[in-house]
């Protein structure tokens, strides 16, 4: 009986165990589909075209001789300063022209100056009058060599106190517990961010927390951050913030009351690296990403942003953004492009001095309101103007005298409008561009489409494929066939 015993337990060991093998065998097998399908997944969303990348390729060995000034390069283009920062650009805030250019679509760590798009977010979605209570999360980030405010666990601040905190302090914690109150979370105020950026064209950027903490996935570029400087100082409170020498945070029950001075040398005038004409900005640094530095000035109707990342020290970095500044106020200047004809809006250019004019292209399109015109030079838009469709007319028969029997003739022919050197008229020749535009588009989706839904079906027959393949009745009828082609045998 004890032999028997043993056996039948033995024989329910190895039942169990095959039962457990089973189930882990299922349980891989689930892995390996789910796994595909994410894979697949990720196959079609790259297929599609996603704009920005959570994978970094920053080059955190590059230096100051890394990157060739791309502007210098430019027909017409004035030479520029050598920085001694890694990447840097000039932008002007009217046109929204990139007047200097140096390794600018480069992915760099941002370090602080990711705090510009912390408080256009928070603007754009908080009450600046509400209250913000520092929770544990805010708390994580009050650390030891981190830049903070110490706050003490349930004390409470408005949200613009905190952006005041935020801008001037650096305060890491006062971002961190901004992004938990607006976001729900710091993931999902990241989330925010990274939209907002996506919004104002940003191509290489990702941000992971909304201080600027080092992580591989929280990068930027200088041209991506000169699009979110623009859009942040659209906001009074932003400006006004950031153009503060120092600020005073009232006592709260816990403490008492705050006090902190700009890291901004360039706008204190009784610091060596003041600049005149400098009304705001934001500083950065971890030991990786070196200082980095975005700045707005300006000098009479001109508003200029720069930016400059790698650079060597606090002090370095401004003399970099000085040279910036001067480089473009001191040459470029708005031009008038009419001819002295009339102008509903616009009609001016951001040029280099003494360019030549054959260099800058018109280019014009009829809509309802009338010619809306653009002035172009090294692929970049410089200005904008927008003419009634007579004096559009006056202006280029002066120009081209040719054009005018072209003219008279179309008109006694009953055909109205203005037209190109071919006789198009310039609406339907505009509108064939923009049709043939859409149309390569659309073919281009179209393409990206049947590549995603080919992936996906491929990864779903591969799935079932698996499924069948890893089956306990496929593997009995393999047996099974095995069995009888060896009785066959």
């Amino acid at each position: 009986m004890q032999i028997m015993a043993h056996h039948l337990k033995r024989c329910l060991d190895h039942r169990g165990e095959a039962v457990k093998n089973n189930r882990k065998r299922k349980e891989t097998m689930f892995k390996k589909i789910r796994k595909l399908l994410i894979v697949s997944l990720l196959a079609v969303t790259v297929s599609a075209g996603s704009t920005v990348s959570a994978m970094a390729e920053v080059n955190t060995e590059a230096a100051s001789d890394t990157y060739a000034v791309d502007s210098d390069s430019w027909a017409g283009w004035p030479q520029a300063p050598g920085l001694l920062g890694v990447t840097g650009c000039l932008y002007d805030m009217d046109t929204g022209a990139v007047l200097y250019a140096k390794g600018m679509d480069e992915q760099r760590f941002p370090a602080s100056i990711t705090k510009i798009m912390t408080a256009l977010v928070v603007v754009e979605h908080a009450d600046l009058n509400a209250q913000v209570t520092f929770t544990e999360t805010g708390l994580a980030d009050a650390f030891d060599g981190s830049s903070n405010i110490n706050p003490k666990l349930g004390e409470t601040f408005t949200v613009d106190e905190m952006l005041q905190m935020l801008l001037v302090k650096s305060a890491n914690d006062a971002g961190t517990q901004l992004a938990e109150y607006v976001g729900g979370s710091v993931e999902a105020f990241a989330a925010m961010m990274n939209q907002k950026a996506a919004e104002l064209g940003c191509t290489n950027t990702h941000f992971v927390n909304a201080c600027g903490l080092e992580n591989d996935d929280h990068y930027t570029s200088a041209h991506d951050m000169a699009l979110i400087m623009r859009a942040a100082i659209q906001y009074d409170r932003i400006r006004e913030i950031m153009n503060v020498q120092s600020i005073q945070i009232d006592a709260t029950e816990y403490t008492d009351t705050r006090y902190y001075d700009t890291h901004l040398l360039m706008l204190v005038p009784e610091s060596e690296y003041y600049y005149e004409g400098a009304l705001g900005g934001k500083t950065g640094y971890t030991p990786i990403s070196g200082c980095t530095l975005v700045m707005y000035a300006a000098r009479g109707d001109r508003t200029l942003i720069g930016v400059v990342m790698g650079g060597g020290d606090s002090n370095l970095i401004c003399l970099d953004m000085a040279d910036l500044f001067d480089y473009g106020f001191n040459n470029f200047s708005y031009t008038d492009m009419t001819d002295g004809y009339p102008m509903i809006s616009g009609g001016t250019a951001l040029l280099p001095n003494g360019i030549d004019p054959s260099l800058v292209q018109t280019n014009a399109e009829t809509t309802a309101e009338g010619v809306a015109l653009s002035y172009v030079c090294n692929g970049q838009i410089l200005g904008t103007g927008l003419m009634s469709e007579d004096a559009y007319t006056a202006w280029q028969t002066a120009l081209h005298p040719e054009l005018q029997n072209e003219m008279e003739a179309a008109e006694a022919e009953g055909e109205t409008g203005i037209t190109d050197s071919e006789g198009i008229p310039f609406a339907e020749n505009a509108e064939a561009e923009n049709t043939e535009s859409s149309s390569q588009k659309k073919s281009k989706r179209t393409i990206f489409m049947y590549i995603a839904v080919a992936a996906l079906v491929i990864a779903a027959a591969a799935c079932v494929v698996l499924v069948i393949m890893t089956s306990d009745k496929y593997q009995r009828s393999r047996r099974e066939r095995k069995r009888r082609n060896q009785r066959d045998q």
